[in-house]
């Protein structure tokens, strides 16, 4: 889980961190840096002291439900008066210091398995794995995990089929204390490999990872494209790069089942295509996202009319790493991974029936 904690005491966040291995902790020092790092990042759950420098950590928990921010919070209080104050206030449960680490890391999994933060147990063959209660079988026999290991795992689990950037996972791993270098990631994807089947994470060159969700029996998982879309756009509104900029059409659009390899690369090359639509797209206009009965997605936004880029060119600089920055990687991995699944990828400009905009559109074969 992402957790925020709010703590001006050093030692005690130290603590904190050595007790709660396997998940990302954010440290805010007061409510002032709270809040920013509230504004850029949605938490899976909150640690509340409540005496801090500039504040009362009741009156920021008051301040996050009148925002409509959900995630659970567990208060560290002084006192039990101040832990029932709490409760009163929206809080899902307390801690009075000082308390046994032990008992913190029990009500955190707690909380995240009331609240749906964990991934759903995991059960495929002989492999299974229980993400709460960090429990791994495979062949009727425990499989130990590194807390490292079990923090790649939960990364790549939360959604399973999706692609998770290596930059990702270093973040995930270095809020751990782990220190980070250029293999890190590496290591510990092979390292798991070995304990829970090569085949379980699939990589995609110079992108990142993926938790295969098929069956080892040889027969190919197929997904849903428009579930698959629905699915993607729903958990970008939940980010505020792009909260109320999509609108969603798949109203009326027949099941478009396709292999897990082809719902792969569109959730990633819609993640980039969207990126793009709204960088470029007029700020208050939403960008559309349309699943068509003919198998193909369009993304549309509304802006002024642009060149269209020659994809084959720009694909060929990237495979030849001459594209670096991440401003330039976008559209060269949208394409090559939908031509790596045999499909294509079209842009339009300005978009059909439109005087102005950019129209991009997916096609992925029956």
């Amino acid at each position: 889980m992402y957790i925020l904690l709010i703590e001006h005491n050093e030692d005690f966040v130290s603590d904190v961190r050595e007790h709660t291995m396997g998940h990302a902790v954010h440290w805010a020092k007061d409510l002032s840096e709270a809040r920013d790092k509230a504004s850029l990042f949605a938490y899976d759950l909150v640690l509340l002291d409540i005496e801090l420098p500039d504040g009362n950590g009741i009156d920021y928990l008051r301040e996050m439900r009148k925002r409509l921010d959900s995630a659970p919070v567990i208060i560290v209080a002084g006192r039990d008066q101040d832990g029932i104050e709490g409760l009163n206030a929206g809080a899902a449960d307390y801690l009075v210091k000082p308390f046994n680490f032990g008992a913190l890391s029990a009500r955190i999994h707690a909380v995240g398995r009331r609240d749906g933060k964990f991934p759903e147990p995991y059960c495929v063959g002989t492999l299974s794995i229980n993400s709460a209660e960090r429990r791994c079988e495979r062949d009727g026999q425990p499989v130990y995990l590194t807390a490292c290991e079990w923090t790649v795992v939960i990364c790549l689990r939360r959604r399973p089929g999706a692609v998770v950037s290596k930059a990702t996972i270093e973040e995930e791993l270095s809020s751990l204390g782990s220190e980070i270098e250029s293999n890190t990631v590496e290591v510990y994807v092979s390292r798991l490999r070995k304990k829970i089947g090569r085949k379980r994470i699939a990589t995609v060159r110079g992108v990142g990872y993926s938790f295969v969700p098929e069956s080892g029996n040889g027969i190919t998982h197929h997904v849903d494209l428009v579930r698959k879309v629905r699915s993607e756009v729903n958990d970008l509104l939940k980010k505020p790069w792009f909260a109320g900029r999509l609108i969603l059409d798949v109203d009326g659009c027949p099941p478009l089942v396709r292999k897990f390899e082809d719902a792969l690369a569109v959730s990633l090359a819609l993640h980039y295509l969207l990126d793009n639509a709204l960088t470029h797209g007029l700020p208050d206009t939403p960008a559309t996202v349309s699943v068509r009965a003919d198998g193909t997605i369009a993304i549309v936004n509304a802006g002024p009319v642009v060149p269209l880029p020659d994809l084959d060119e720009i694909t060929e600089r990237y495979k030849r790493r001459t594209t670096q920055a991440d401003s330039g990687r976008g559209l060269p991995i949208a394409n090559h991974v939908i031509k790596h699944v045999g499909g294509s990828l079209e842009f339009a400009s300005p978009a059909p029936g439109r005087e102005d905009g950019f129209e991009a559109i997916i096609r992925i074969p029956q």
